[in-house]
């Protein structure tokens, strides 16, 4: 009868479920904003502060930057040319410069025609 003919219509088309599509992103009010600053005030501002701070990377000139790799060392034993999985990415521990310098940026690179 009709429920059988209302089933068979329903496999063979089935109807679209259509999903609310309402705001996906969190909605930050000026209210959420103010709880926000008061409770988390401090972290802010240490976040704040990592943006701006400066890369430092070894000199590379110094004796301890150009001696070879040991081997030894849990950074070494690590590295893929010495046959570890190469996921910390450290430096050998008998190369860690004494006087790391702050990479700057390059000032040409936007001035190229």
């Amino acid at each position: 009868g009709k429920r059988r003919a209302a089933r068979r219509q329903a496999i063979r088309h089935p109807t679209k479920i259509v999903k609310d599509k309402g705001p996906t992103k969190a909605t930050t009010t000026f209210l959420v904003y103010q709880i926000f600053d008061t409770f988390f005030s401090e972290q802010i501002e240490k976040d704040e502060d990592k943006e701006n701070a400066s890369k430092r990377r070894r000199c590379g000139v110094c004796e301890v930057c150009q001696q070879p790799d040991c081997g030894k060392c849990k950074a070494c034993q690590d590295m893929i040319k010495f046959g570890g999985s190469g996921r910390t990415k450290q430096a050998c521990t008998q190369r860690r410069c004494p006087n790391l310098a702050i990479k700057e940026a390059d000032d040409d690179e936007g001035d190229r025609k």
